[in-house]
């Protein structure tokens, strides 16, 4: 089973016409290891995610299940 990841600039992802994350830094769409955590994951995943992304001084926010924005 082949998954991606795709990160993309705010630019990149405005050129998209999305409806979700049109205020984002930058967006990551993901089918993988990731979008399982984020979708499927336990409690304890999630908060690691979360701590992790808190690290770097970000936040994030779902919009559909494959894309996350930051």
């Amino acid at each position: 089973m082949t998954t991606k990841t795709h990160f993309f600039t705010s630019e990149k992802w405005q050129e998209r016409e999305e409806d979700y994350h049109k205020e984002s830094e930058f967006v990551i769409t993901t089918e993988g290891g990731l979008y399982s955590i984020l979708n499927f994951g336990d409690k304890k995943q999630n908060l690691e995610f979360e701590d992790l992304v808190l690290s770097f001084g970000f936040f994030y926010e779902l919009g559909n299940a494959w894309n996350i924005g930051f």
